[in-house]
């Protein structure tokens, strides 16, 4: 299974004007960076991705966890070679590749990702940094979304393959019950955590793909009910007899 080392440049584009220059300043960049110092100045000064203080270095990488938009540009590439501007919902996103390698063949591509994102409308990373202060699983921020609005929590189960590019490219970053800002806009900060993976098995003697569903429907079944089993206890009078 082939790993990518990369750097990243995240630039703001998730208004009109934002996008219009963020893609202006990603097609000088890329025709300009010459050398990974370079791109990692460049980072350092312009990205909004929580890399930039790494000069926009990520680790080692399994080629399978990249939207396969974004595995076609990067495999194009060549050690040191910038990737042109790449767009998403909302930001404007440049890549160097540094180097490959082929990892070990240990786990399996994903077929699905169970991922959940608290919203704090108008938020700071500060307050965002407080949400995952409380909640170490998916199933905690549960109770941290306690009495709030539903739309405030949203947690879901969906195919890689039907992840919107920005979303994929988050979740490739994390492992289970990791977070990340990433997604976060001035009109509000976003707390993304990983769930879990669903490895596809199918190359080594297929799967049933509705028994994978039924599992997940399970797994997101026993997590409610342990949020509920934890808010009863929380809400119950304990009386002496």
């Amino acid at each position: 299974i082939s790993q990518v080392l990369l750097s990243e440049i995240v630039l703001r584009a998730d208004t009109p004007d934002y996008r219009r220059d963020a893609m202006a300043l990603a097609r000088q960049l890329s025709d300009s960076i010459d050398s990974a110092g370079a791109f990692a100045a460049a980072a350092r000064k312009y990205s909004v991705s929580r890399s930039r203080d790494q000069g926009g270095r990520m680790g080692w990488m399994p080629l399978s966890k990249l939207p396969p938009a974004i595995a076609g540009q990067v495999l194009a590439l060549g050690p040191g070679k910038v990737s042109a501007p790449i767009e998403m919902d909302n930001a404007i996103v440049l890549f160097q590749l540094r180097s490959v390698r082929e990892g070990k063949a240990t786990s399996q591509k994903a077929l699905a990702v169970d991922y959940a994102i608290f919203t704090i409308p108008g938020g700071t990373l500060a307050e965002a940094m407080k949400v995952r202060m409380q909640a170490d699983t998916c199933d905690d921020l549960y109770g941290v979304a306690r009495g709030l609005p539903p739309e405030r929590l949203l947690r879901e189960t969906r195919p890689v393959a039907d992840l919107p590019p920005d979303l994929a490219q988050e979740l490739a970053k994390l492992d289970d019950n990791e977070v990340s800002y990433g997604l976060s806009t001035p009109a509000a900060a976003e707390v993304l955590m990983l769930c879990g993976r669903t490895p596809d098995l199918e190359d080594r003697g297929g799967i049933d793909r509705e028994a994978v569903r039924r599992q997940l429907v399970g797994q997101r079944l026993a997590g409610y009910a342990d949020s509920y089993l934890a808010e009863l206890k929380a809400d119950a009078i304990i009386r002496e007899p």
